[in-house]
Parts: C-alpha cells; structure tokens; sequence
C-alpha cells in the first residue's frame, strides 16, 4: 500500500523505548490484516488514479527526462522500464554517505537501498519521480549529483 502513500511509517526514540513498544504494542506485533481507514485510503486512491492517464503519462515522461539527463552527464544509472531509477553506487557505505550528503547540502532525499534488498556490490540510490517534478528540481537533483 506504500505505493499509494496511505501507509507506512516508523518509530524513534531510545533503545529502551523502542524495545518496549516492540514487546508491548499488540498493532506492531499482531497486526495481520490492514487497518480500515488504510484500506478505504488505498481504495480512494485507486479510484482518483484510475481514470488520470494524464497523471501516469506525466509521471513516465518524468521519469524519462530525468534518465536521459542522468545519462548525459554520465551518471550510472541501471537501465529500465519502470519510473523508478536506480543510480547505481556500489557500495553500502558510499550509498549512505550519498544520501546523507544530498539531503543536508542540497534538501533532496534519495533512499539509500542496500543489502539483502539488492546483492551485496550493487547498492544503488533510488529515484522515485513524480508527475510534479519540474524541469528545474531535475536539473537541480542531476548538479548535485
């Protein structure tokens, strides 16, 4: 459902807090089925997409401005059909610091994705576009990176 952004999230705090919202919160520990409101959330949102042609269209054409001008500024990028955009880094702890580094010197955030999710050596940055990126956002994410 976190493609429809109507769920998800975390937690923070100290060690002692989070062990005891683990032992003790029965929705973290028990959960088997969506909340409700969750599901009436993503049922609504299927709905708005469902007939926005425009919206998908402007999300790949997004996605495509933004691969090629990766590509031309010879930023590794793995090659693929979908809207998300994997630039490839290589490295755990490069990866981190990339992320870190994008979000406290130029206000962007890219999710760092690591191991077990991709095989160890091939950690990338991933993009998520959306149809409301601009011309100038991409040609401010492609400077910083």
């Amino acid at each position: 459902m976190k493609g429809f952004g109507v769920f998800g999230g975390y937690i923070a705090g100290n060690k002692f807090e989070i062990d005891c919202i683990r032992s003790f919160a029965p929705n973290f520990i028990f959960t088997t089925s969506l909340p409700p409101c969750i599901a009436a959330a993503s049922q609504a949102s299927i709905a708005f997409l469902k007939n926005r042609h425009d919206l998908r269209e402007s999300l790949h054409e997004t996605a495509k401005l933004i691969k090629n001008e990766l590509e031309k500024n010879d930023i590794p990028v793995y090659k693929n059909p979908s809207h998300i955009i994997p630039i490839f880094i290589g490295d755990a702890v490069k990866a981190k610091l990339a992320s870190d580094m994008l979000i406290k010197e130029f206000k962007i955030y890219l999710q760092p994705i690591n191991f077990p999710t991709v095989n160890k050596g091939e950690e990338i940055l991933r993009i998520s576009p959306t149809p409301n990126h601009t011309q100038e956002m991409v040609d401010k994410l492609v400077q910083a990176l």
